[in-house]
């Protein structure tokens, strides 16, 4: 016996269909932010008793093939004297989440007169020895950022602004 179905009831089991699609779609993939890049400015509490920075000065991050290139540039960094420090062996440490894992990038950088060799300052770090080693088109969150001298446990510079 043939049933008939009234119009109503294909175009409602039609648009009921059509409404579940999304939630059955594979989730769209992450924006393509390949870099990240941001200012450092005195950290706001536990700032380092002896250094500070006194000019504009930048971390950025960058995905490029398979690696992650981390970078820190600092210029007018001095002491409470305003003299011009000239320090080695000083910490650039980027907080990271990889796939949920959480994981500290350091480096090791030098200062003279104040300001980092730009070109001594670029790590390249290859995605498979970050945690979980993600591939291509999997995010990265840049959790916080800081730089510390050498001998000191405080950082004298984090990732923000300073008000004007």
């Amino acid at each position: 016996m043939l049933t008939r179905l009234p119009v109503a009831t294909l175009l409602a089991t039609g648009l009921t269909l059509a409404s579940l699609a999304p939630v059955l779609a594979v989730p769209p993939a992450a924006p393509p932010a390949t870099k990240y890049q941001t200012t450092l400015t005195t950290p706001t509490a536990g700032a380092s008793p002896t250094t500070r920075i006194t000019k504009s000065s930048m971390v950025m991050v960058k995905a490029t093939g398979n690696n992650v290139t981390f970078q820190v540039k600092l210029k007018g960094v001095s002491d409470m004297s305003d003299l011009l420090v000239t320090n080695t062996n000083n910490s650039f440490q980027v907080d990271i989440i990889v796939n949920g894992f959480f994981s500290t990038q350091s480096f090791p950088f030098d200062l003279t007169l104040g300001k980092t060799d730009n070109m001594a300052t670029k790590f390249t770090v290859t995605n498979s020895s970050l945690p979980t080693g993600p591939v291509a088109g999997e995010p990265i969150e840049v959790v916080s950022v800081r730089v510390t001298l050498n001998g000191e446990s405080q950082p004298f510079g984090k990732a923000g602004i300073t008000l004007k």
